[in-house]
């Protein structure tokens, strides 16, 4: 009697089971939907570029000294003409003196001796002088007239010297760090420079381009987008500027040709040595299927979506992706613009069970 009753437990315990089991296998795990979009998608070649002043010098001085001024600020925006700083130039205007000085004493050496050839030349012409007493007359006036270009020559380079204990700016553009102070000796054989300063509107960026990226450059209006690494959103933080030199061969070594663009940049958003993405339009891929880059999952074969099957069950596409679009992706094989593709709910999923679409 106990063993009949333990069995009738069992029997009811189990039907029990066998129902909970085909609530659960019918209840409709619920999910969220969209569509392919579409659009008319720009094409772009892209690259990683790194940007460099437009402009670059490196100041020197051409003679030596003490520095005894500087007139800039580390780091501010100097313009063509403005004086950087200056060298103690009173070793140089004693030169210059000098030079001043024995060119007037030069000169009157001139006068002396054209003096004396004028006063000879009539006696010359009548024979009333010696031929080789002319000659020297005229040799001496041609050597006094000779040593004043010399003279001349050197107060010209004396000057050149203290015209160079100025030091000003050669371009426009953004003045680096000073590596001395006022007071120390400038050497004017040294090796680093005491400054520099970079042009930075309009900065230069150069970048590279495969041999097949190269043959589907548009033939004209090469313009190029740069945009900063790590920003989200295409628009944000954009320049645009155009291509400038394209190299007539490619590297040997990585079979990549040499590009180098321009741009404005006015606001100094963009600083010389960042690295920078790169695009340059290139067409469009017309009527283009988009989905957004959160429907697509991955596996051993590569990319695939859940979609709704007519039936309200789950369907799965294996599918061959393009480029990326900001938030959405290319899809170029897999799926059609009729498909109901699944964006959320994934993890309950697998192919064959029932959905219910959450509105």
């Amino acid at each position: 009697m106990l063993k009949r009753a333990l069995m009738l437990i069992a029997a009811l315990s189990l039907a029990g089971c066998t129902t909970q089991d085909q609530e659960t296998e019918t209840k409709a795990v619920p999910v969220l939907e969209t569509a392919p979009q579409i659009k008319d998608i720009p094409l772009y070649i892209e690259s990683i570029g790194t940007l460099h002043p437009s402009a670059h010098v490196e100041v020197y001085s051409l003679v030596q000294g003490s520095l005894q001024d500087v007139y800039f600020r580390e780091g501010a925006q100097v313009n063509r003409g403005d004086k950087l700083m200056d060298i103690d130039p009173r070793a140089f205007q004693v030169k210059v003196k000098e030079a001043e000085a024995q060119l007037n004493i030069d000169l009157v050496n001139l006068q002396s001796a054209q003096k004396k050839q004028e006063r000879f030349r009539k006696l010359a012409q009548k024979d009333l002088v010696a031929q080789t007493e002319w000659d020297d007359f005229e040799a001496e006036a041609a050597r006094a007239a000779a040593v004043v270009e010399l003279d001349q020559a050197r107060l010209s380079a004396a000057k050149l010297e203290l015209e160079h204990c100025t030091l000003a700016a050669t371009i426009d553009g953004r003045v680096g760090k000073l590596e001395l102070v006022p007071g120390c000796l400038i050497n004017a054989s040294q090796s680093s420079p005491l400054t520099t300063i970079d042009q930075i509107d309009p900065l230069a960026v150069e970048f590279s381009l495969t041999e097949h990226e190269v043959c589907t450059l548009p033939k004209e209006n090469l313009k190029i987008e740069i945009h900063k690494i790590g920003v989200a959103g295409i628009e944000k933080d954009c320049a645009v500027g155009e291509i400038t030199f394209l190299d007539h061969r490619l590297d040997a070594k990585t079979g990549q040709c040499f590009v180098r663009g321009t741009l404005k940049n006015p606001g100094h958003n963009l600083l010389p040595g960042q690295c920078v993405r790169i695009r340059i339009p290139n067409g469009f891929a017309f009527q283009s299927k988009l989905l957004p880059k959160k429907t697509v999952r991955y596996n051993e074969q590569g990319a695939y979506v859940y979609v709704i099957e007519p039936d309200s069950t789950v369907g799965f596409r294996q599918l061959t992706l393009g480029d990326e679009v900001d938030k959405d992706i290319i899809v170029l094989e897999g799926i059609e613009s009729q498909d109901r593709v699944i964006s959320d709910g994934h993890l309950r999923l697998s192919p064959g069970i029932k959905v219910e679409v959450k509105s």
